[in-house]
């Protein structure tokens, strides 16, 4: 007798799983993405405060409080710039290299197309060389790559850690900060004042652009196996290093011009000298935050004391000099150090208030 085969269903079960019996969970929910408005309201503030009125006195906190026209208009310029330059190098992944290129860039479109500070001879060693100020241009330049642009974004990312690798703009973003940028460079190309030059200028800064966008994204860098140098040490040496761009800036040309006798070969030396300086400063901070334990702590104590020269000749030194002539009785400088306070009190409410609002987010 055949044995009886009992009939299989179709579809056939599947293995029972070794799961089988256990009560389902829900996947977890997806992490809530942080809010990026408040640190790029604050990268939008520093951008224009650092450059402008504390480690130069090209806009001081007075003319900010009397005059909201200006201070909008830096807001603005700088403020969309460094979003901008932030978003393509976190997006891209793109390395120091691609960076500086970008700071370069702006630093071109801040003073020789906005501005037009190149085709000014402002101090004494400063000549013009074909119609632009050529040591003055490369000396400009390389401060807004250093203080306008790397200064601020790395202070964003201490002040807001959790967001320091992630893009905060999307496509409407993206679209405003452009829109805002290149309707206030071009009226700076439209300026009747040696418009070619503005225009090659201009021209010079895609070039620098679009080469840093094309490079490759880099691979991480591999941490060097030594401890990075002591606070003081890093902030003592960002103090001297800002006390030599100050050097390279002001001082060098006059005493370059006062040996060489000659003006036009004293620009090149004094371009040259500009270049090998912060080229020896790249390759310092370069080899310092590739220590293997180079962190928020390190990158603050670079940022304070590079700005504290400017902190003390900026900010420091004019309301006390106010405050010395408002007690002679002087009635403008009176007013003008009341102003002064004013506008430190306000400074010192809104970085309170940024403060505050981080809380929250870190304590959660």
């Amino acid at each position: 007798m055949q044995p009886v085969i009992a009939p299989q269903p179709w579809p056939p079960r599947a293995d029972p799983s070794p799961y089988a019996g256990r009560p389902l969970t829900a996947p977890p929910p997806p992490p809530r993405r942080l809010r990026a408005w408040p640190a790029i309201l604050a990268l939008f503030f520093l951008s224009a405060f650092i450059p402008e009125s504390v480690v130069t006195g090209s806009t001081s906190p007075v003319r900010l409080a009397g005059d909201p026209a200006v201070l909008l208009y830096i807001i603005a310029f700088y403020g969309t710039a460094n979003v901008l330059i932030r978003e393509a190098w976190v997006r891209g992944k793109r390395d120091w290299r691609s960076f500086i290129l970008l700071g370069l860039a702006f630093g071109i479109v801040n003073e020789g197309v906005v501005a037009g500070t190149w085709y000014h001879v402002a101090y004494t060693g400063y000549t013009y060389i074909g119609g632009v100020d050529l040591a003055w241009a490369v000396g400009l330049t390389v401060f807004h790559a250093a203080f306008s642009v790397a200064v601020p974004i790395a202070l964003i990312g201490v002040l807001f850690p959790r967001r320091a690798g992630q893009p905060w703009l999307g496509r409407w973003g993206f679209v405003g900060c452009w829109l805002v940028l290149g309707l206030l460079t071009l009226g700076g190309v439209g300026s009747h004042e040696a418009q070619g030059y503005r225009v090659l200028a201009l021209a010079l800064a895609v070039v620098l652009v679009v080469v840093a966008l094309v490079r490759h994204p880099s691979l991480p860098p591999v941490p060097v196996p030594r401890p990075a140098p002591q606070l003081w040490t890093l902030r003592w040496s960002a103090f001297g290093l800002a006390v030599l761009h100050d050097a390279l800036l002001f001082v060098v040309p006059p005493l370059v011009l006062a040996i060489s006798g000659q003006i036009v070969v004293a620009q090149f030396i004094d371009v040259a000298l500009f270049l090998a300086g912060w080229t020896g400063i790249v390759l310092i901070l370069r080899r310092w935050t590739a220590r293997a334990d180079w962190g928020a702590r390190q990158t603050l104590a670079v940022i304070v004391g590079g700005l504290t020269p400017g902190i003390i000749l900026n900010v420091l030194l004019p309301p006390a000099l106010a405050l010395r002539l408002a007690q002679r009785g002087d009635p403008a400088a009176r007013a003008a150090h009341q102003m002064m306070l004013m506008s430190a009190a306000t400074a010192l409410c809104k970085s309170g208030r940024a403060a505050l609002m981080e809380v929250p987010a870190a304590v959660l």
